[in-house]
This record gives C-alpha cells, sequence and structure tokens, in this order.
C-alpha cells in the first residue's frame, strides 16, 4: 500500500544508502514504486532483539535495528541482513520518519 508507505516519511526525508547515495522524498517514493512493480515480492522482517529506540529531546526518536529482505528470484530464495537507522519526528502529535540511513549492503 504505498498510500499507506508515504504517511510514514516526512516530505523532508532524507535517505542515506551506501550502496545507492542519497535520496530525497520524491526519490524514495519512485524507488518504492519501482520495487512495488517487480514481478518478485520483497519481504522486509526484523531481526529478533536488533531494534533500539533512544528520544531526541523536544524532537523525536532515534531508531536503530538490523532488517532482512527476501525474494525469490528465478526459483531461488534470495536474502540479505543490513543495518539501519531512522531519525522521526514527532510533530502535531504525528511520527514520521525524516532521515534514514542503511548500510551494509
Amino acid at each position: 500500500n504505498s498510500e499507506k508507505l508515504k504517511s510514514f516519511f516526512s516530505v523532508y526525508i532524507e535517505v542515506f544508502q551506501d550502496n545507492i547515495g542519497v535520496r530525497d522524498y520524491n526519490e524514495t517514493i519512485d524507488a518504492f514504486q519501482l520495487l512495488f512493480q517487480k514481478e518478485y515480492v520483497l519481504t522486509r522482517t526484523l531481526v529478533k532483539n536488533s531494534m533500539e529506540v533512544y528520544p531526541i529531546k523536544d524532537f523525536g526518536a532515534i531508531q536503530t535495528g538490523k532488517h532482512t529482505f527476501c525474494h525469490t528470484e528465478n526459483g531461488k530464495l534470495e536474502c540479505a541482513t543490513f543495518k539501519f537507522v531512522q531519525i522521526w519526528e514527532k510533530k502535531n502529535n504525528k511520527w514520521q520518519i525524516i532521515k534514514i540511513i542503511t548500510y551494509g549492503h
């Protein structure tokens, strides 16, 4: 559900990915739209006990963890685990991600 996904992102989001570079809101949404058009279904699973959350005074929170992505391609299950940091902003009682750092690709 791309509309639901968009609601989690601030329009000011910046996504830093070690193997791709930096993306803004529009580039991030475009990348997800392309992903949704793939023939395979990509799953993202949080690695058990890897998530940590720390408050940021008068702003929001820092979330860190590891996630595993899997999909079946050419009949073979492909999975890989990566690390992430997300900065959440709480504004007008709404939580949105304003920064994402994903690495270890």
